[in-house]
């Protein structure tokens, strides 16, 4: 039977290829301060706390859409139907326009996303980012993708929403 499907998504540079490549242990996404760097979906196979996945890094979801971002939030719209589970990745800070939108359109797979709050290395932006419960989430992760706190407890997390009884 097939791996569960985990997709992380969130605006450009908020550290979605960064946590990627953090819990896969590999370099295989490309990280770079310049917005728009991941354009296609990168996938792989791996082991989240001894637990088989499918993992797929998302390019960045923008308001601001010009031809070629067009086609990124298309692929990203075809990854949240596949996946059985999202990993929606914030920045510490104010949720932007674009964040909201997100979440907006995230709303049908709620029950299927779980939030992850990153650059909260050293309690960075951790009282702003409790703001983001007003969205009506479940609850929020903080993280720090590049520093690797709290990565265990989120892998944790994304485990005990996964199904396992269907893998081989």
């Amino acid at each position: 039977m097939p791996k569960p499907v985990v997709a992380i998504l969130g605006r450009p540079n908020v550290g979605k290829s960064t946590l990627f490549n953090r819990l896969t242990k590999s370099r295989r996404a490309i990280t770079d301060p310049t917005p728009g760097v991941t354009r296609d979906p990168v996938e792989i196979d791996s082991y989240i706390a001894g637990k088989p996945i499918r993992l797929i890094d998302t390019g960045g979801f923008k308001l601001d859409m010009e031809t070629l971002d067009d086609l990124v939030v298309q692929k990203t719209k075809e990854t949240i139907t596949r996946a059985d589970l999202i990993v929606l990745v914030m920045e510490a800070d104010d949720p932007t326009i674009e964040d909201e939108r997100f979440i907006e359109y995230l709303r049908p797979w709620k029950d299927r996303t779980l939030v992850a709050v990153n650059k909260t290395e050293g309690g960075r932006g951790e009282s702003a980012a409790w703001n983001l419960m007003s969205y009506g989430f479940d609850a929020i992760h903080m993280i720090s993708a590049e520093h690797g706190d709290n990565i265990q407890a989120l892998a944790a997390a994304i485990i005990a929403r996964l199904d396992f009884s269907k893998v081989s």
